[in-house]
Order: structure tokens, then sequence, then C-alpha cells
């Protein structure tokens, strides 16, 4: 099995074209791994200052359940890809690699996003503070912990 059945760039379908496209390759690796690299990479700057803000948590809002939501479609279709990608194209052998760690590494990249997401608006942090310190305050001083 070939990382990719067609080559990553090829000018005559790119610009010398009356319908100009990207190759199959270029699709399924530079188109995904960009966006998903650039996201991967700006977790951590996003983290820290989330840490690092007054307002830690994101109001519970339509924008955020959108947000949540649409997230949740685009790693359910990232993984009905993959399925599809498993079942059809290994039957017909044009499976390439690139064309199965394509939707792979967009579920997890859609996955991380949910839940950055998510931490963000419950004010928790991966392995880190569950809530933030001035909700043990407001219970304690109440007489609920």
């Amino acid at each position: 099995m070939d990382f990719c059945t067609s080559p990553l760039w090829d000018v005559n379908l790119t610009w010398y074209n009356e319908n100009p496209d990207f190759t199959p390759c270029f699709h399924d690796t530079v188109l995904v791994y960009v966006p998903a690299a650039f996201l991967w990479l700006m977790a951590p700057v996003q983290i820290a200052e989330n840490r690092r803000s007054r307002n830690r948590n994101i109001p519970w809002s339509a924008l955020t359940a959108a947000r949540l939501v649409l997230i949740a479609v685009l790693a359910s279709l990232a993984i009905i890809d993959l399925v599809l990608e498993l079942t059809y194209g290994l039957k017909t052998e044009e499976a390439s690699i690139a064309a199965i760690l394509a939707p792979i590494v967009s579920a997890l990249t859609f996955g991380f996003r949910f839940s950055i997401l998510l931490v963000a608006y419950y004010g928790q942090f991966i392995f880190g503070q569950t809530f933030p310190s001035s909700y043990y305050a407001a219970s304690t001083s109440a007489g609920k912990l």
C-alpha cells in the first residue's frame, strides 16, 4: 500500500485545466495536516491564555452550543469518512495510507477542539484544577463542601 495513489502536485490538474483542482494526495495530506498541526501547536498557547485570564469561563450561550454541535458533527463525518474509506477503499484497492490517516487526524483534531471548548466552558484544565478557586471559596463559606 502506497502513501499516496496520486502525485502530491500536478501542474496540469491545478493550473492548465477548465476545472482546476488539487490532487487527491494534496487533499488528504496538506489540506488536512496543516490546519490540524496549527491547532495542535497553538493549543498550549490557548490553554495558557485561558489559565491566566480573569474570566476563564466561557458563558453558556447559543453560540457555544452551536460550536459544540458543529464540532461533534464534523468529528462524526470524519469517522464516517474513515469507515467508508476502510470498507470501500480496501475492497477496490484504491486506498492509500494518506486517505486512511486523513479522517483519523481530522477526527482526533475535532475531538481535541471539542475538549478544549468544554475545558474553557467548565473552567477545568487537563490534569489541573477542577474548578476555579472562587468556587471553593463560595462553597466552603456557604457550608456546602
